[in-house]
């Protein structure tokens, strides 16, 4: 089939027949169109900025049931997709989001075993519902995945951070796994932080009760509204507190709040937030706090306030590209601030 870009177009675009989406389709299980659909897809992104925008996943989830139904044992899934998209786009999230989904596991038992898996691409918030009608928010980066059909338990694995709203089911746990920690739940609302490259997961509980068990099961906490366990994986530590849920949660309506964190929190929240990367010069101050609520700020009014009021500059350094020819995020440079 040949190739034609403006079907793509189209699609992206959310206006297409019947017709443009067997062709798209055919694009993304053909190869030889690899280079040619990274490029376009690469244009578009170009063209809508890298600016985070959050987008409501659920009538996405009901097409890829539905494909799942119908391709069954006999029909590979959409394997790269994702590969193939993720090279070209960070918060695209569009009809061709199906592409951040990839599922398999024992073709033979499709309804049962299939598990779906949604990404959050870099500095974009995505909404999401799950079979048992609980619905969440993922933040920039994370990655969750769940079973089509909960059985006996309720599993989900996540890497990154996720706001859960859990339906209440008695008969049925709500189990999450990530990195080293596992949380069961039976009906509550939730925050919890788990990138598999950090040192430190926490838990923010917003109604109902948690449990959390860690390393290996050796540690176990319970946890009540408006109650945070943080979890050391160097010091093999936890640490319960009672906190202020808004300043864990906001994140899922677009707002940042910090109270008083330190710097080194601050940076670790807006590079995830903005799709930024921050490089911390070793003779700044890391132990100085930060208190701010932000909402619709971009990143440099962001910056321009922290250096108000507190002790450090920050340069914005050019961009680079990777070795396929990729724009890599944008680096900033945290210095002492030369003030007297």
């Amino acid at each position: 089939m040949k190739f034609e870009i403006e079907i793509i177009k189209k699609y992206l675009r959310g206006r297409f027949s019947l017709d443009d989406k067997a062709a798209v389709d055919e694009y993304f299980t053909n190869r030889q169109h690899d280079q040619k659909l990274t490029q376009v897809l690469n244009d578009h992104f170009n063209e809508l900025g890298t600016t985070g925008t959050t987008k409501n996943l659920s009538p996405v989830l009901e097409e890829i049931n539905h494909k799942i139904r119908l391709r069954s044992a006999n029909q590979n899934p959409f394997r790269r997709l994702w590969q193939v998209y993720a090279k070209a786009a960070a918060v695209l999230l569009v009809p061709l989001m199906v592409a951040t989904f990839y599922f398999y596991q024992n073709q033979d038992h499709a309804t049962a075993d299939t598990w779906v898996e949604i990404h959050s691409p870099y500095g974009a918030r995505t909404q999401f519902s799950l079979p048992d009608g609980s619905t969440g928010w993922l933040n920039s980066g994370s990655v969750i995945k769940y079973p089509t059909q909960f059985q006996s338990n309720r599993k989900i694995d996540l890497n990154g951070e996720a706001y859960f709203d859990v339906v209440k089911n008695p008969r049925s746990p709500f189990l999450i796994h990530s990195g080293s920690i596992d949380i069961k739940v039976l009906g509550t609302s939730f925050n919890i932080v788990s990138y598999d490259l950090d040192s430190v997961a926490e838990v923010v509980v917003t109604s109902g009760k948690v449990e959390v068990v860690a390393n290996d099961k050796n540690m176990k906490q319970h946890l009540q509204p408006n109650e945070r366990l943080v979890f050391n994986n160097l010091r093999n530590s936890a640490e319960k507190s009672k906190v202020d849920v808004q300043n864990y949660t906001s994140w899922t309506t677009g707002k940042l709040i910090f109270q008083n964190d330190r710097l080194d929190e601050v940076t670790r929240k807006l590079s995830r937030f903005y799709n930024v990367s921050f490089t911390v010069d070793s003779n700044v101050d890391r132990g100085q706090s930060f208190r701010a609520m932000m909402e619709k700020e971009n990143l440099e009014e962001v910056l321009r306030y922290m250096k108000l009021t507190m002790n450090i500059d920050y340069e914005i350094l050019e961009r680079k590209t990777d070795q396929e020819g990729l724009v890599v995020k944008r680096e900033i440079l945290i210095t002492a601030s030369a003030k007297k």
